[in-house]
């Protein structure tokens, strides 16, 4: 089974499942093909099991299960309590602050006997409060809300692209460590995320519980619009998104587009993504070009400093204005008018600087392309591969083949 097309001219209108409205999936099974809606944030049935086949209507029983789900999605935090518990916790002294890390709270001293035995943070400062990444423990689901913190380096960077393209406000979509660092700064910024988690921590014109792939707000959606558009309300919008990196590009598209219409000036949008999924993001965001900047997750086993990672952003900001970091290795080539990493280098027969993973490209004349260092060119595939190189494994060599068998036969015949 796979999916072959996802419709998102009706995503408003669709039921809904505890995540905001559900997407309207074409599935192709064996010979035939099944429509039905199903969830926009959850890859895994498991983690959300609603799921509607076209024609078919939701039962009084079905939307009262939706709606107990959804109140246990919000764990039971509404932005009203949570601002009053935050507010009455800044009030106390240091050494009486305290936050449950197994209920995501604040405890008051009144709810003391409610948390006992649970895992508490003592003595909070300040500095604390204002840095939920210090309290959340990241989430590690990969088909729903996996959370992998940006490294110092990556997230510090990212915060200073605003100031780079002249931005007067910046929206942050799944980005709370950037978000974090932005607030601390007081730079107009506002966080998208669908941790419900961080209502414990900002306002509601501070941040929004918001499902990125149906452009949807979980809770106080009148309020979180308005203060939203207020933020966007601007010359120039800075967007900076980081998906799950299995997330349907069709569907974060469609937010995208929306986002952007609520901006009244010039918006430029930074979508985080792994180098190798740049022709379906250039699928979906034609206008987008890759940046050569190597981003790192201080939590992902792949992708921390000491390893190649592959993840990159792709922006349709001008590139010629993106500074990337001196003081890291990263260089303007004046052919490209743009900033490269320190291994990419200017090939003048293609005319730009090749690399994608942050190594350097040799030249194929036979393939007129530059390619890895890794990689041979085989002439009787008449590509370059990944050396060694057997050529039983390339199915259009042995297409040809075949048909050259075929030939020589009918003509043995004649």
């Amino acid at each position: 089974m796979s999916i072959v097309h996802v419709d998102c001219s009706t995503i408003a209108d669709n039921p809904h499942c505890p995540h905001g409205p559900m997407v309207k999936f074409t599935k192709r099974v064996k010979n035939a093909t099944k429509v039905f809606y199903g969830c926009s944030a959850c890859r895994d049935p498991k983690e959300c099991p609603f799921h509607l086949n076209l024609g078919e209507v939701l039962s009084e029983a079905k939307l009262r299960v939706i709606a107990e789900a959804k109140s246990r999605l919000s764990e039971g935090r509404s932005s009203t309590v949570c601002r009053r518990v935050r507010r009455e916790c800044g009030k106390l002294e240091k050494g009486q602050r305290r936050y449950c890390r197994m209920c995501f709270e604040f405890v008051l001293p009144v709810d003391k006997k409610r948390h006992k035995g649970h895992d508490l943070l003592l003595r909070i400062t300040d500095k604390q409060l204002r840095t939920p990444s210090f309290f959340l423990a990241a989430k590690t689901n990969d088909k729903k809300e996996a959370q992998y913190w940006f490294d110092g380096r990556t997230k510090t960077f990212l915060a200073s692209i605003p100031s780079i393209i002249g931005a007067n406000a910046v929206l942050c979509v799944g980005t709370p460590t950037v978000f974090e660092i932005l607030h601390t700064k007081n730079v107009p910024s506002f966080l998208l995320d669908i941790d419900s988690r961080y209502m414990t921590f900002y306002d509601v014109h501070e941040f929004a519980w918001f499902n990125m792939f149906n452009f949807h707000f979980l809770s106080d959606e009148t309020e979180n619009l308005k203060n939203l558009q207020r933020l966007l309300d601007t010359d120039k919008t800075c967007i900076i998104l980081d998906p799950p990196f299995g997330c349907r590009l069709e569907l974060l598209s469609y937010t995208v587009d929306r986002l952007r219409q609520l901006c009244t000036g010039e918006s430029f949008v930074f979508l985080v993504l792994p180098y190798f999924m740049e022709p379906r993001v250039l699928q979906y965001f034609p206008n987008f070009e890759m940046s050569d900047y190597v981003l790192h997750y201080e939590n992902h086993s792949k992708m921390k400093q000491h390893k190649n990672s592959a993840v990159r952003f792709f922006t349709d900001a001008p590139p010629s204005i993106l500074e990337l970091p001196s003081d890291e290795g990263y260089r303007h080539c004046s052919k490209c008018d743009r900033w490269r990493h320190p291994s990419n280098r200017h090939c003048d027969i293609c005319g730009t600087c090749p690399s994608k993973n942050a190594t350097t490209y040799k030249h194929c004349d036979k393939c007129a392309t530059c390619v890895k260092q890794s990689w041979q060119h085989c002439d009787d595939c008449e590509r370059c591969f990944l050396a060694p190189h057997k050529c039983h494994d390339n199915p259009q060599l042995l297409k040809r083949k075949r048909t050259e068998k075929l030939e020589k036969r009918k003509r043995k015949k004649k």
